[in-house]
């Protein structure tokens, strides 16, 4: 939660069905059918996530956003970091 700032937090209620309980994430099939492997370590993923979110929220043309985020991505800038097992 440090990442997005201004003292964010959540609530946890205990009587509440959590997605987590009820979803499994696992690449091991793309991995071996695809030869699919991430490209961003979990923290950097998160960040442009985060980073998304706070544009919406601050009313900026998600269009722009959205497409400047594409762009980035498919430049390889080097503001993003990439998982070094995949380089």
């Amino acid at each position: 939660m440090t990442s997005w700032g201004n003292g964010a937090s959540w609530k946890s209620y205990p009587d509440d069905v959590h997605e987590a309980n009820c979803l499994k994430l696992d690449i091991s099939k793309a991995s071996a059918k695809l030869d699919w492997a991430p490209r961003w370590h979990l923290e950097v993923a998160i960040q442009h996530i985060l980073d998304w979110h706070k544009a919406y929220l601050s009313g900026d043309n998600m269009h722009d956003v959205t497409l400047r985020q594409i762009n980035a991505f498919e430049a390889n800038s080097g503001q993003y970091i990439f998982c070094e097992d995949n380089l």
